[in-house]
C-alpha cells in the first residue's frame, strides 16, 4: 500500500520550486483513460477438472456448481475445474465475476511460492468486477443486478485502526484471493459493506483492474505521499503501477518525470500527464539528470519496481527534506 520514506540531506538542495524551467514550464494534462497491457504466456493445458469439496470448507454453498481455477502450489497450472457455488452468509452477496485482472501478486504465487494465507486449494483474483446474483439475509443497501466493484482488500471496519481511518492497518483485513477465495470463477461472495458501484459507461471487465492496481497508486499518492498542487513526483517503474501513478498525480496538479527503460512505456507516461521521460538506459546519471531538470531533485518520489537498485534510485532523486514512496512488489 505504499511506504513513504522523507530525505533528510541531499547533495544539492536548492530551491525545489524549480520546474519554472522551459519544457516543464504550467503544464496540466488531464490523465487519459489506458493502461498499459502486459504480454502472458499461455499457460499449460488445465488439469481435467475435478469437484473440490474442500475449497469451501466453511462456507454454505447454493446447490450448484462453477467453473472456478484453482490453485494447489507453485510450478504447476492453476486447475480448471467445478467446484461448489457459494452461498452468500448474513451480510453478503453473490458476484457473478464479469472480469477479473492478473496481478503480478498472482504471478509471484504461481512461479515464486510466495504462499496465501488461506493454504491451498484455494481461488486466486483479488481485481474483479460484476453484477450482484443474489443477496444474503440483512442485506438492504444493494439489489440484485447491481454493477459492482470488489475491493482486492477489505477490513474490518471495527478495530481501534479502522475507527481512526486506517483501514489499511486494520487488524483483520482480508485480502481476496489470499486469505479466502477469490474471484478467478464464475462467483465469488463478499461482504456487501465494502462493494462500490460501477457507473453503466465503464465496462466490468475494465473496471476490475480499480480494484488494486489503480487503488494502490491512489492511496500511495493521496494518503502516504501526499500530493499537491505544484509538486515535482519523479516515478520510477513504468508499467501497470507505475503509469497509474502518473495519472493520480497529474489529476493532483503534479508536474510528472516518468523514468523507464521500456520508450512504449514512457510514450504511454507522457499520453498520461508525464511532462519528462527519461530512459534510464539512454542516460549515464538518471540522478543528475534530474537534478538538473529540476534545480535540485524532485518532492517525491515513487518508486513502483521493487528492486534495491531502483529503490536506491528513487532516494538519489529527491531534493533535501524530499519523500519517497515504495509501491512496488518485485
Amino acid at each position: 500500500m505504499g511506504a513513504a520514506v522523507h530525505r533528510g540531506q541531499a547533495t544539492r538542495g536548492r530551491d525545489h520550486g524549480a520546474l519554472s524551467k522551459p519544457g516543464l514550464r504550467g503544464v496540466r494534462q488531464a490523465a487519459a483513460e489506458g493502461r498499459s497491457r502486459t504480454r502472458l504466456r499461455r499457460l499449460p493445458a488445465c488439469h481435467a477438472a475435478q469437484f473440490h469439496d474442500d475449497l469451501y470448507p466453511d462456507a454454505a454453498t447454493g446447490g450448484g456448481i462453477m467453473k472456478a481455477a484453482v490453485y494447489h502450489g507453485p510450478n504447476r497450472p492453476l486447475d480448471l475445474t467445478e467446484v461448489p457455488t457459494p452461498k452468500p452468509t448474513t451480510g453478503e452477496v453473490l458476484i457473478k465475476v464479469h472480469g477479473c485482472g492478473l496481478c503480478h501478486t498472482d504471478l509471484h504465487y504461481l512461479e515464486h511460492g510466495v504462499k496465501t494465507f488461506k493454504p491451498p486449494p484455494i481461488v486466486l483474483g483479488h481485481e474483479a468486477a460484476g453484477v450482484i446474483a443474489e443477496l444474503g439475509a440483512g442485506v438492504e443497501t444493494h439489489a440484485v443486478g447491481d454493477r459492482v466493484l470488489i475491493p482486492s482488500v477489505y477490513s474490518c471496519r471495527q478495530c481501534e485502526y479502522c475507527r481512526n481511518g486506517r483501514e489499511n492497518l486494520c487488524e483483520r483485513l482480508i485480502m481476496l484471493g489470499n486469505h479466502v477465495d477469490g474471484a478467478y470463477a464464475d462467483f465469488v461472495t463478499v461482504p456487501a459493506a465494502v462493494l462500490v458501484p460501477v457507473p453503466a459507461s465503464l465496462p466490468l471487465e475494465r473496471a476490475c483492474v480499480i480494484a488494486d492496481a489503480l487503488s494502490t497508486p491512489y492511496h500511495a499518492v493521496k494518503n502516504r505521499a501526499r500530493v499537491r498542487v505544484g509538486d515535482t513526483v519523479a516515478v520510477v517503474g513504468c508499467g501497470g503501477l507505475g503509469l497509474n501513478v502518473v495519472q493520480c498525480a497529474t489529476v493532483a496538479g503534479a508536474q510528472v518525470i516518468a523514468i523507464d527503460i521500456n520508450d512504449e512505456h514512457l510514450k504511454t507516461a507522457r499520453s498520461l500527464g508525464a511532462v519528462e521521460t527519461i530512459n534510464s538506459n539512454e542516460v549515464e546519471r538518471v540522478d543528475k539528470h534530474v537534478r538538473t531538470l529540476t534545480d535540485g531533485g524532485v518532492d517525491i518520489a515513487f518508486e513502483a519496481i521493487g528492486q534495491p537498485g531502483t529503490i536506491t534510485l528513487g532516494f538519489n532523486l529527491l531534493r533535501k527534506g524530499g519523500r519517497l514512496c515504495v509501491i512496488g512488489f518485485a
